[in-house]
């Protein structure tokens, strides 16, 4: 079970006004509206925290070696050139 909190918050006359609209248009209240986006916020934040946690796990247990570095940006990025000089 879930305990809900109020929260108050202070807006730009247009922006709430917009924010009504929007809500009106969808068929909800503001608060709903607004609720929901926040609940998003926080579930999009979560899995990126997940992620990020099995992608550190990954790292600590991958046995992949990297050799040392034997070429260069440049070299990396070289374009072949042409040797015939063109008139």
């Amino acid at each position: 079970m879930y305990m809900k909190r109020s929260l108050t918050l202070a807006l730009d006359a247009e922006i709430f006004r917009r924010i009504r609209e929007i809500a009106l248009k969808r068929g909800i209240s503001v608060s709903q509206l607004i609720r929901g986006h926040l609940s998003q916020l926080v579930q999009e934040i979560d899995w990126q925290q997940r992620a990020l946690e099995r992608i550190r796990e990954i790292f600590k247990t991958s046995f992949a070696k990297a050799g040392p570095v034997t070429w260069t940006r440049d070299e990396l990025y070289a374009r072949p050139t042409n040797k015939q000089s063109s008139l």
